[in-house]
């Protein structure tokens, strides 16, 4: 079979050797063969048929020479004397009238006029044949690849030596009617999509291509060479033009081409989409702005460069650099330097309350030349004349109208994990702000699920990954549920040019950091502990096997992890005594006693966290009274001015050695590096909440080794889940977390074999 692309033949049917002599007979009988009945005829036969191709060597080559003759073509015979080092290829008529050449000449014709019947003519008259397109596109396609077997050389003319395909090629552009400096309220503006036809190093309209379809004709000449307009090809080049495709918007358009996605159709890119692609895949060295009282990293300028271009651009940015790297003052000086240069006015920056004084310290410390305005508290002031506005997610809340009468330059969210859930009330007011540019800052911009990658995405850059459920499809799923790695590629590659993400442990980022030693530490369960343990177990684990409705079973299966952490904490914390706390009853608390003690000894200080706020509040009293020492707790219920003064206490005081925090308020937002040990007192099961507490010690200021202690016991539970999520780690580079929401999917005999103590 002849493949047009390659001008090829390759074997369709192959004849194996176990097939029988009566399928073989079949074949040829097909062929006007006669029956074979034996093996041996079988063998002589083909021998018989293959001689054709095996013609005696011969001093004189033969060749088929083609011309173009107006919309034609014409063909002649020569023959060529290869012992001859300057012979000349000439016509049959001549060879015939050498008494040498005569019978091999006439060998040759005829084998070859076995293939081209109508090549016969040239022994009556001394002519070149002429054929018409459609007799030659047979003959070029299904015959000259023939007689080359036989050893017949086709001199083509330049023009027929490399036919040209039409191939469908995608046309982007930028969009002529978007003048105006990109933002994330026209991203889809921002290029345009034309289907076009390229034609080899040409490219054409999709009208001029369907006029060209109407002279009829297979063969075309375009310029010097000729293009062959395959039927099959034709029909599936129009079929796809009249097909939807989903590059309407030019942020899928943008997106696949990062993806180099196009279902293997090229694109065809203008001068001025490859420039914006340029810049947004390189990065320029950009001056820092006057009056900085800050002297950058190498890395926090590289990134400060990075969060300028994208504004110049008219992108929307996810800084994502791992926690204590400096976000803050990468961001501070980007707006500093927008301010100077008067690209903005108004910023408007919402955070968590815990970082409403780490914020105003560095803006006065860094950028002391823009006005603040701490938009906090019942006093609040009004939002206007101020280049720093400051503002919680909870008064957004609260003030959302008051807050969209105003126009912001440019929207900064940090730690944007609380706007990762989509369907959320918050994640929808933050979003409707409206504001020419966007800055989004996490050190964790996925916790659990790549939807909340996305809804951080979709904030910064709107529209660009596509509708949730577009996205969920293409790459949630593949991702998450399949461990997909060309999707995950693929999914890097887009987001690239919009996220920024460092790690600490990247020592070509930051050298001068000290090592982080993580450590598992196991303890056993009391006899207390293990009988109460396997009656709560007992318990529930009946109630589980009794009940078939899926959100009843996941409730419960939440419901005896939350009971079975608490007895592994301590009893007291599951049977809510408070006040009657035995130490010797808990074997994790006996464990932590034990730490602590020697890291007082060594005069160094320590972070505890808890996912729990009665077991923090065991833990301080019972270190206050064990250690002899006064212990710090961090909770939700704290007030900001406590919470400064706490952490001013455990930064600069000898006194305080020990901190508790809960990790729900105390993990993120707090820069606590006088510490060196972080002990995770119960698990998360989820690296990147572990992760976000740890780096409250673990971040820039810190010159000592960190040693994360995170505390186990051992056969239970925990252990088993805590081996299984250090199992999977496929998407660690996304800081994909696993959590606890999987295991209410189990079934009752999985659930069986992870709860009981072995």
């Amino acid at each position: 079979k002849f493949n047009h692309k390659t001008h090829q033949y390759k074997p369709v049917t192959k004849i194996n050797d176990d097939q029988s002599v009566a399928t073989i007979n079949s074949i040829f009988t097909c062929h006007g063969v006669d029956i074979i009945e034996s093996e041996q005829e079988f063998i002589n036969h083909i021998s018989l048929w293959l001689e054709r191709f095996s013609a005696p060597k011969t001093k004189f080559k033969s060749l088929l020479q083609v011309k173009e003759h107006k919309d034609a073509f014409k063909l002649e015979l020569l023959f060529k004397d290869t012992t001859a080092s300057n012979s000349i290829p000439t016509s049959l008529t001549n060879m015939l009238r050498q008494k040498d050449a005569v019978n091999e000449v006439l060998y040759y014709s005829n084998l070859i006029t076995e293939y081209i019947p109508s090549l016969s003519e040239i022994f009556t008259r001394d002519t070149a044949i002429i054929y018409s397109q459609d007799e030659f596109i047979k003959l070029f396609f299904d015959i000259l690849p023939i007689i080359k077997l036989i050893g017949v050389e086709a001199l083509l003319p330049k023009s027929l030596k490399n036919l040209i395909l039409p191939n469908l090629s995608i046309a982007i552009a930028r969009d002529k009617k978007n003048k105006s400096t990109v933002s994330y309220l026209n991203l889809d503006e921002i290029l345009s999509f034309d289907w076009q036809v390229s034609l080899g190093n040409t490219n054409i309209s999709v009208a001029e291509f369907k006029e060209l379809l109407k002279t009829g004709n297979k063969l075309v000449k375009l310029k010097d060479q000729y293009i062959y307009l395959d039927e099959k090809l034709i029909n599936n080049i129009l079929v796809s033009l009249d097909k939807p495709v989903n590059k309407s918007t030019g942020a899928a358009l943008l997106r696949d081409l990062f993806m180099e996605d196009s279902n293997n159709i090229p694109f065809v890119l203008s001068k001025e989409v490859k420039k914006l692609i340029e810049e947004l895949l390189t990065n320029k060295e950009i001056a820092q702005p006057s009056n900085l009282l800050a002297k950058l990293r190498d890395y926090q300028y590289q990134g400060y460069c990075w969060l300028y271009k994208n504004v110049r651009l008219g992108f929307g940015s996810v800084i994502a650099d791992d926690m204590g790297l400096g976000k803050t003052l990468q961001v501070i000086t980007c707006l500093l330097k927008l301010k100077q240069e008067q690209l903005i006015k108004r910023a408007l920056i919402i955070v968590p309350t815990s970082l409403l004084t780490n914020w105003q310290k560095e803006l006065i410390r860094f950028a002391p030349e823009l006005s603040i305005n701490m938009y906090h508290g019942a006093s609040r002031a009004d939002l206007n004349n101020h280049d720093i506005t400051i503002i919680t997610y909870g008064t957004v809340r609260r003030d959302i109208e008051l807050v969209n009468k105003h126009k912001w330059d440019i929207l900064v969210i940090d730690e944007a994990q609380n706007i990762k859930n989509l369907s959320a009330q918050q994640t929808k007011l933050i979003k409707s702000i409206k504001s020419k540019y966007r800055i989004a800052m996490s050190g964790t911009p996925v916790e659990n699920r790549l939807l909340e990658y996305y809804s951080i995405m979709d904030f910064a850059n709107k529209g660009y990954l596509g509708s949730a459920s577009h996205f969920n499809k293409q790459f949630a799923i593949p991702i998450e549920a399949n461990r997909d790695v060309d999707q995950l590629n693929k999914f890097l590659a887009a987001t690239k040019p919009f996220v920024l993400r460092r790690l600490k442990s990247d020592k070509s980022i930051i050298q001068d950091l000290p090592d982080k030693i993580v450590i598992d530490e196991y303890c056993n369960l009391t006899k207390k502990q293990t009988v109460l343990y396997q009656a709560t177990l007992n318990n529930i684990m009946n109630k589980l096997k009794k009940e078939s409705d899926d959100n009843v079973r996941r409730g419960l299966v939440l419901t005896l992890i939350l009971a079975l952490k608490q007895i592994c904490n301590h009893p007291s914390q599951y049977l809510k005594q408070l006040d009657d706390v035995d130490i010797e009853a808990s074997g994790k608390l006996l464990l932590l006693l034990d730490k602590i003690k020697d890291i007082h000894a060594n005069n160094e200080k320590v972070l505890i966290f808890t996912q729990f706020a009665e077991m923090g509040t065991i833990l301080q009293n019972v270190i206050e009274h064990e250690c002899n020492t006064p212990v710090l707790f961090l909770h939700g219920g704290v007030s900001r001015k406590k919470r400064d003064e706490m952490v001013e206490s455990i930064q600069h005081n000898p006194q305080h050695q020990t901190m508790v925090l809960s990790i729900k308020a105390g993990g993120v937002g707090l820069n606590l590096t006088s510490a060196n040990h972080v002990i995770h007192y119960d698990l998360w099961w989820n690296p990147a909440v572990e992760n976000q507490a740890t780096d409250r010690a673990y971040r820039i200021g810190q010159n000592k080794n960190v040693f994360v202690h995170r505390l186990v016991c051992s056969n239970s539970f925990e252990e088993k889940i805590n081996q299984m999520i250090k199992n999977k780690q496929e998407l660690a580079n996304l800081t994909v977390a696993t959590g606890e929401q999987w295991i209410g999917n189990l079934s009752n005999k999985e659930l069986q074999q992870i709860f009981t103590l072995t």
